[in-house]
């Protein structure tokens, strides 16, 4: 009988082992979907607040958008300034926008460009070169007489019928 048992002990003793693994096991296998929901719990929050401050620049990007935008305005003002300059002052003068305000010393572009006060234009002459904008003719146009109806000068009601 002891030869019999034997066996008999040495498979229960290896059943009883196996269970213990199979336990062992279920255990770990249960804190690894614990430690995974945890962890997907974690990344789902951490993506929330990184939408949540994701707008957010550094300060150093902030203040070279900041000069980027300044520069850029000085830059479109002159522009605009130009262009204002260069429109004909004939019968419809332009008026002049209120000047920008500036912003604090330390926040100004370095250097804006500067524009001349009146811009220079060659003198045209009525050699027959070619016709004339009557803003810029130098003899006035009641004085010329025209056949053109084109040509012939405006009433306007600055200057009456």
């Amino acid at each position: 009988h002891e030869e019999d048992e034997r066996p008999l002990d040495s498979r229960a003793a290896r059943f009883v082992e196996f269970l213990s693994l199979r336990n062992h096991a279920r255990s770990v296998s249960a804190y690894v979907a614990d430690v995974d929901r945890s962890s997907h719990r974690l990344a789902n929050d951490l993506e929330d607040v990184e939408r949540r401050v994701g707008w957010l620049e550094s300060p150093q990007a902030m203040q070279q958008r900041v000069a980027d935008l300044e520069r850029q305005v000085a830059q479109l003002q002159g522009q605009f300034d130009l262009l204002v300059r260069m429109q004909p002052y004939g019968s419809h003068p332009v008026a002049m926008p209120p000047p920008m305000t500036l912003p604090p010393a330390a926040l100004q572009p370095p250097m804006a460009m500067e524009l001349p006060a009146t811009p220079q234009y060659p003198a045209y002459s009525n050699s027959g070169a070619g016709l004339q904008h009557p803003a810029v003719s130098q003899t006035p146009a009641a004085s010329q007489p025209s056949s053109n109806p084109a040509l012939a000068p405006q009433s306007s009601p600055e200057h009456g019928p």
